[in-house]
């Protein structure tokens, strides 16, 4: 065998390697936006779990970064080099076995880390939303898959979502699926409790009273309807999940044929066992209720507000101050004495 011959074999073994791998691109892009020096659990918790999704490769994984930086001017956080480090060793290590030369492609659960170039903390949303419009390079037809930095995924999630997405035959040239949600598993310290989320209660005055199970990590929306909605409110510190939730509902009612569709199963475990969540700080929850009332509290129905403050009262402690707008008049008043 000459040098030249032996040289095209290596080539085509290669290029058929890279087509067979190509053809497991998946239209899904993930989201984690990562704060507070949570490093740890971004790596052990959320990344892994995204690393062991059965069946399915997303065409990106972004990471963002969304800790403090030393200065406002700052362009990386003193925790960014230390998680694109810790990133790439981690998938590099953990997705060798399934290769039997041990060298993971480029291409397979491709993840790149970002620093958030929007708005700092507000719940990620400025992180979020840095991934948003990030995703567009790749098409707007893909679905966007939400992770938090401390949840974690079912192995089936993923493919369970997408599988969702597919319409019938009969129906494909009338609409599409535009999101897609699953129960969630909220694990507090002493027990687990069912978040169950369905048709019957994927309504906009129950997100107007509280949130019955939309929760950020199941968050699984075509893109180009995200960007359609407005993507995250980074004006708000807290009911963020709440106020995508609100407006995704308006949209599929003003879009009219676009489908939600529900997975009974608990495929997320949401942890809530840490007090100090940036949601569950005071002063973050009452900045973010103060600006989701005045974005929707005159939308609300009577009974609705009713039970809306009441339970704003009753768990946070919140009381809701109507602002009074009274118009300026810059001009002076003049008594009109006619023309001299």
């Amino acid at each position: 065998m000459t040098i030249q011959t032996f040289s095209i074999q290596i080539f085509l073994f290669s290029f058929s390697r890279w087509i067979n791998l190509k053809q497991y691109y998946d239209p899904i892009i993930v989201i984690i936006a990562t704060s507070m020096k949570r490093t740890d659990l971004l790596i052990e918790r959320s990344l892994r779990s995204v690393y062991q999704q059965k069946k399915v490769n997303p065409k990106e994984i972004f990471i963002i970064d969304d800790n403090i930086k030393n200065e406002s001017s700052d362009y990386y956080s003193t925790e960014y080099h230390n998680i694109k480090w810790r990133v790439h060793n981690f998938r590099k290590e953990f997705l060798k076995k399934k290769f039997n030369d041990g060298v993971v492609p480029e291409w397979y659960f491709h993840t790149t880390v970002l620093p958030n170039k929007r708005t700092q903390g507000n719940s990620g949303t400025g992180a979020w939303n840095t991934a948003l419009y990030q995703s567009i390079m790749y098409g707007k037809n893909n679905y966007i898959a939400i992770l938090d930095d401390d949840d974690e995924w079912n192995e089936h999630y993923l493919k369970r979502c997408l599988e969702e997405t597919k319409i019938e035959n009969k129906e494909s040239n009338k609409g599409f699926v535009l999101a897609v949600m699953t129960c969630i598993n909220r694990r507090e310290k002493e027990r687990d409790i069912l978040l169950k989320i369905d048709e019957n209660n994927f309504k906009i005055n129950n997100f107007y009273i509280g949130n019955p199970g939309f929760q950020g990590s199941n968050i699984f929306i075509r893109l180009r309807e995200f960007l359609k909605l407005g993507c995250f409110d980074e004006s708000l510190k807290s009911t963020t999940d709440r106020d995508v939730a609100i407006r995704l509902i308006e949209l599929k009612n003003t879009l009219g044929y676009p489908k939600f569709k529900f997975i009974a199963e608990p495929l997320v475990i949401h942890h809530a066992e840490n007090k100090n969540r940036i949601t569950t700080i005071h002063k973050n929850k009452k900045h973010g209720l103060d600006l989701f009332y005045r974005k929707y509290i005159h939308l609300m129905p009577d009974e609705t507000k009713k039970l809306s403050l009441q339970r704003a009262k009753s768990y946070f402690n919140y009381d809701y101050i109507e602002i009074e707008q009274k118009p300026k008049n810059i001009f002076k008043s003049y008594d009109y004495k006619g023309q001299p």
